[in-house]
């Protein structure tokens, strides 16, 4: 599951990272095997990255914790 964000509002941004990925994790517990998160783009560049953790912290605050989009798709995610 997947939330691409727009603009740059991060209460905004917290609030749905949080909902998402208390769905997932509510979701896996009755027996789906979801992934995902928030998703942004990262400012002058073509890449994407998701934010998939419980507590919300921007892409600027923290990039480390940031995961590059593309690897949603490798085998030990699908």
């Amino acid at each position: 599951m997947i939330q691409k964000q727009n603009g740059h509002n991060e209460s905004e941004h917290e609030q749905k990272s949080n909902a998402l990925i208390q769905y997932i994790g509510d979701e896996n517990k009755k027996g789906k095997k979801l992934v995902g998160g928030i998703v942004i783009k990262k400012k002058n560049s073509k890449k994407f990255y998701y934010y998939d953790r419980n507590i919300y912290k921007s892409f600027k605050e923290a990039p480390g914790l940031w995961k590059d989009f593309n690897d949603l798709f490798t085998t030990n995610n699908l």
